[in-house]
């Protein structure tokens, strides 16, 4: 059995790798980082991803993803749909200054990661592994610890090294349309 401090560093390590993947909100912040937006609107936008975390571990915590895993294909089949949507919007619209990272911030960044409902079995699933039948106190920490992590996770994204601004803007929206068909995928196969 592990001992509390090391569900403790797992769940953060889990919360931060999850933030490093490429998601809606990390792309998000990286698409932002490329575009030169302040380094204190893409920690807000992080923030924000971090909270959605947060509300999706609750969740699985108090035994919803349990509930909800029986849908598992039909939340696959919304957040693929999802996906696909923004990644060809995003395609298809150049984006202008003034427009270049339109609806950041907190609510952009929770906004990003509760429209993906596939996070929230994601979340349920590590913190029934990690946290076991364990007290409330342990589950609360765990579920604290993923969401410190995720924040830390996505701080890092926003760090990343600014390169051609089209290129990377085509390969995250391209990654989108990706993720969305995988989801649909699963869905298809769940």
């Amino acid at each position: 059995m592990m001992t509390a401090l090391a569900i403790l560093a797992a769940a953060a390590a889990l919360g931060c790798a999850s933030s490093l993947l490429p998601g809606p909100c990390n792309l998000a912040i990286v698409d932002g980082a490329i575009q030169r937006v302040s380094s204190r609107r893409l920690r807000s936008t992080a923030l924000g991803g971090a909270c959605g975390d947060l509300v999706y571990a609750t969740l699985g915590a108090a035994g919803l993803a349990t509930l909800v895993s029986s849908h598992r294909a039909v939340l696959y089949a919304c957040s693929g749909a999802l996906l696909i949507a923004v990644g060809i919007h995003r395609l298809a619209v150049a984006p202008t200054p003034s427009r270049a990272f339109a609806g950041t911030g907190f609510v952009a960044g929770a906004r990003l990661v509760l429209s993906n409902p596939a996070v929230l079995l994601t979340w349920g699933v590590v913190v029934t592994a990690l946290a076991g039948e364990s007290s409330s106190l342990v589950r609360a920490a765990v579920v604290l610890a993923i969401a410190g992590g995720s924040f830390a996770g996505f701080v890092c994204a926003s760090a990343l090294p600014v390169v051609r601004f089209h290129a990377v803007r085509t390969g995250i929206s391209g990654a989108l349309v990706v993720l969305g068909v995988t989801s649909l995928a699963r869905a298809g196969l769940g």
